[in-house]
């Protein structure tokens, strides 16, 4: 009998029996754990772009053009945060929750230790990438395309 017990546990064999069970669990929670402690082990979120390190040496002027980002719509009080710093607001940048301001760059790391805002990135210039020119022919040729859609083609009579 005994014998048929161990052929019977060779073949269904219990994977997961209480002891095992736990002892799987406390090392998934060990290492969910050890996972969140490594990834906030710096602490300090790093809300300055890594392109303005290069600005604090203060070989590009005494003020940068930014763009700061904020955890919310900026509002009167966040700008006033940034022109008591001697920023200047340039530009309102609602959609991004942020501004375009001209700062000191002495006072960057201040900047971004203020707990509203989000991410503090110079402002970089943008370009579009096509190298066509859309001149005046631009014009010329939509309302072409739009004639030809309706089904003129040029022509004075009314039976094309």
């Amino acid at each position: 009998m005994r014998r048929f017990e161990r052929e019977e546990d060779l073949i269904h064999p219990q994977v997961f029996n209480a002891a095992t069970w736990g002892a799987r669990m406390l090392l998934a929670i060990a290492i969910c754990l050890l996972a969140v402690g490594v990834s906030l082990a710096d602490g300090k979120k790093h809300k300055l772009s890594n392109d303005l390190e290069a600005f604090k040496d203060g070989s590009n002027g005494p003020t940068v053009d930014v763009i700061i980002q904020f955890n919310q719509v900026p509002t009167d009080v966040h700008h006033q945060k940034v022109q008591n710093k001697g920023g200047v607001l340039k530009t309102k940048l609602d959609a991004i929750m942020g501004a375009h301001y001209s700062v000191p760059v002495a006072s960057l790391s201040s900047l971004a230790g203020d707990p509203d805002v989000a991410y503090i990135s110079p402002n970089r210039p943008l370009s579009g990438t096509s190298t066509l020119d859309y001149g005046a022919e631009t014009g010329q040729c939509t309302r072409r395309v739009a004639a030809v859609g309706f089904g003129w083609h040029g022509h004075r009579s009314s039976g094309h």
